[in-house]
């Protein structure tokens, strides 16, 4: 979605310089629009420090225990998006570093143990495009699962609605299930499975905390950019799949 964009310290940074643009040109205003710049500036550029970016991701991954999931046979994986549409339905170039990370994590589990089953879902992003599910199936074929240990859910644009559509599969997925997904994004997805009816032994891939060194963890960066914008993203995110739940709730999952 658009606004999206609003939740980067880089929009807020341009926004900020605009608006001290217009007071420089609006005398009558110049006060308190001058003053309302200094302070985007400012909060952008803290929200740009790896520092600020740690601590918003500490917030969010912090209560986060790995867990065995040893003695469940069937995994959902998450696809983390594409980075561009996809020439064919063999391009697995596309796949975001978040899906490859995950895709790599779901072969390791699946590879651990004989006779488990991974649901990938994601859909695409036309109708006529390959799905995220259908590339990540692909690059999983590459890391040594076979087609058959596969299932894939291919019409579902977010979180909400991979459990959604999950709920709707045949066979039905079984309650009891691995998630896998990366460390920022399992309080949403453990909530929006949960909504869905299914118990979640949640599995992350990957994190987006890195080590902190004075004094380049108070310099504004891309590193810290992307950690602010992720974990934003998770926090409105979650806030939403609560008015999700009272506004619109899943429909009640059938007796396995």
């Amino acid at each position: 979605m658009w606004w999206w964009f609003w939740l980067s310290p880089l929009a807020w940074l341009l926004a900020s310089v605009l608006v001290g643009a217009v007071a420089l040109l609006w005398k009558r205003a110049r006060r308190w629009l001058g003053r309302l710049a200094v302070a985007g500036i400012g909060i952008s550029t803290v929200a740009m420090m790896p520092v600020t970016a740690d601590a918003l991701l500490a917030l969010i991954e912090a209560p986060l225990q790995v867990p065995a999931c040893t003695d469940r046979p069937t995994a959902v994986v998450l696809s983390g998006g594409l980075d561009r549409e996809p020439r064919d339905a063999q391009d697995i170039s596309v796949i975001s570093m978040s899906g490859r990370q995950r895709a790599e994590r779901a072969a390791e589990w699946w590879h651990a143990w004989a006779g488990r089953t991974l649901v990938v879902a994601g859909g695409g992003w036309t109708p006529q495009a390959p799905s995220e599910s259908a590339l990540m199936k692909v690059y999983l074929g590459r890391l040594g699962v076979p087609a058959e240990a596969i299932r894939t859910e291919t019409e579902s644009q977010n979180t909400w609605d991979n459990a959604l559509n999950m709920l709707q599969m045949k066979p039905a997925v079984p309650r009891q299930v691995v998630v896998i997904t990366s460390a920022v994004h399992v309080p949403r997805a453990r909530y929006a499975m949960t909504q869905a009816g299914f118990a979640s032994c949640m599995l992350p891939s990957d994190s987006m905390r890195v080590p902190l060194r004075f004094p380049t963890m108070f310099i504004p960066s891309r590193t810290g950019v992307a950690g602010t914008e992720a974990a934003l993203h998770e926090l409105i995110g979650i806030v939403w799949y609560w008015f999700l739940t009272w506004w619109e709730p899943m429909p009640a999952r059938a007796a396995d």
